[in-house]
């Protein structure tokens, strides 16, 4: 019945919440959900609903960052209520971390491409891909 989108906040020094707004349409008025951080440590939330109408994120994982080859995910029935989890992957050579996604785009059954960021031993940000299944367990 609404249109409802993560937003985030932080002073990049101590903290990256994340939290949700809704609207009765897309073009506003907008105001925040009251509550806490649907993500707390976490940057860019890509949603996209699957067919059987379950919401997928991926998102930027900061909560630890020697995990140099993660990335946060999370899924809801509603688009309020979130259960998350960590997707590892294998460490590409041309990085050195994973960074943040950009994308979420369905690849048809069952599968997703996820394009994202890593930082180059160079120092400088590339973007590469992933093909990822999702798994209803």
């Amino acid at each position: 019945e609404k249109w409802m989108a993560f937003y985030g906040s932080s002073d990049a020094a101590s903290y990256w919440d994340v939290g949700l707004a809704e609207a009765d349409s897309l073009e506003g008025q907008w105001k925040r959900i009251v509550g806490p951080p649907v993500f707390t440590l976490a940057e860019n939330p890509i949603v996209q609903k699957l067919s059987d109408g379950t919401y997928l994120a991926v998102y930027d994982d900061l909560t630890d960052l020697r995990h140099n080859n993660r990335i946060g995910y999370a899924w809801s029935s509603d688009g309020l209520r979130w259960d998350h989890a960590f997707l590892t992957i294998p460490l590409p050579a041309w990085t050195k971390h994973i960074r943040t996604p950009q994308s979420l785009i369905p690849a048809g059954r069952d599968e997703c491409w996820i394009y994202l960021t890593g930082a180059a031993k160079e120092n400088f940000y590339p973007v590469g891909r992933i093909r990822v299944r999702v798994s209803r367990q």
